[in-house]
């Protein structure tokens, strides 16, 4: 079985958290096979080699978003974060794009709020807790107690 390839995008405000479980789940199950399974590349649309979280404190190295449009990646994962609503509106066409070649696109707390604005017609999903109750009084409907992640075709949604 060969590697799969796995982007994780990242914005200017990126949620620190988000992008360190990402990689240690990842971490951890490349470790656990004999072989690497997850080929983890970290990629923005900022146009800068260098993204910042929490205030500067958080530096990562990323590539550019979609470098290479003849291979694409297995799965997308969009990180929340406060610079992600200036960036997915940018990105919409590429990522659904993807999702029509098979990749697997995953938003995560605020991408997938920003998301659901930009699609309303997608159908369901889900997102974080402290995002939840600005979409309830926006009168968007959650039902009583939201999911931790939704799936729709090749679209997850997750708290």
């Amino acid at each position: 079985m060969g590697e799969t390839r796995v982007v994780v995008l990242v914005e200017t405000g990126f949620v620190a958290t988000e992008l360190a479980l990402v990689l240690d789940i990842l971490r951890i199950a490349n470790r656990l096979d004999s072989e690497p399974r997850f080929d983890v590349k970290i990629s923005t649309s900022s146009g800068s080699e260098l993204v910042e979280s929490l205030g500067g404190v958080m530096i990562v190295r990323a590539t550019a978003f979609l470098q290479n449009p003849d291979a694409p990646p297995v799965h997308v994962l969009v990180l929340g974060g406060s610079g992600i609503r200036q960036s997915l509106a940018g990105l919409q066409v590429k990522l659904r794009w993807l999702e029509r070649v098979g990749s697997h696109l995953m938003f995560f707390s605020d991408a997938a709020s920003e998301w659901k604005r930009l699609n309303p017609h997608d159908g369901e999903f889900t997102t974080h807790w402290e995002n939840q109750q600005l979409l309830r009084d926006m009168l968007v409907d959650l039902g009583e107690r939201p999911p931790l992640y939704l799936r729709a075709g090749r679209v997850t949604t997750a708290a």
